[in-house]
């Protein structure tokens, strides 16, 4: 298995972007939410509210992807959950939104090897994700906390929240365990060049 890579000099902890101190903020980029990924997005807001509940802090779910306008007009609301909606970032963008975030959320159930993923803990910021697809490979030791979905996703059920938010909890309050190691995770197995070389060994060695 050859897992995807990063320019770890682009996706770094050093530039813009400071995670705010009177809220946590939960980053989301996806491609799209479109062709039948309601429940991912859905997923996303739950783990917001969630978390607004279980910390007693205003939450900042910051979401950048493209989704049907129905569907962001047909989102719950909650007082304490602030939904900033980006919509397609250019690629520049990215390392500043990472770093200005507490915790990165993939939405996407059962994503093959997000991108989106690698990129953040390149970033230095720590993944906070339920435990499928290839999540629970990518996210190891402290990059993150990776839990049980607590249903059956395979149905797009609705998953168990409370589990996540103790281990967004404990990112949150962590900060300066889970960041560095998320970045040195990123640096030992997430390397584009690592990435590349290994399939030129295989194409021509």
């Amino acid at each position: 298995v050859i897992y995807n890579g990063a320019d770890l000099d682009f996706f770094n902890p050093k530039g813009n972007g400071t995670p705010p101190k009177d809220k946590i903020r939960i980053m989301v980029i996806e491609g799209s939410f479109y062709g039948g990924h309601e429940r991912d997005l859905l997923n996303a807001y739950g783990f917001a509210k969630s978390m607004a509940e279980h910390s007693r802090k205003p939450i900042e779910l910051v979401i950048a992807s493209r989704a049907p306008t129905h569907m962001l007009k047909n989102l719950p609301t909650s007082a304490n959950v602030e939904v900033h909606w980006l919509g397609i970032v250019p690629l520049t963008e990215i390392p500043t939104l990472d770093r200005s975030a507490h915790l990165f959320f993939p939405a996407e159930i059962n994503a093959a090897c997000p991108n989106a993923v690698i990129e953040a803990m390149a970033c230095g910021l720590p993944i906070v994700s339920f435990a499928t697809g290839s999540l629970p490979e990518l996210v190891e030791g402290n990059a993150g906390r990776v839990v049980p979905y607590g249903a059956n996703y395979w149905n797009l059920e609705a998953p168990d929240f409370n589990t996540i938010c103790t281990a967004g909890m404990e990112v949150y309050e962590k900060q300066e365990k889970f960041r560095p190691s998320a970045r040195r995770s990123a640096e030992s197995r997430f390397d584009m060049h690592k990435m590349a070389q290994r399939y030129v060994d295989i194409l021509f060695g």
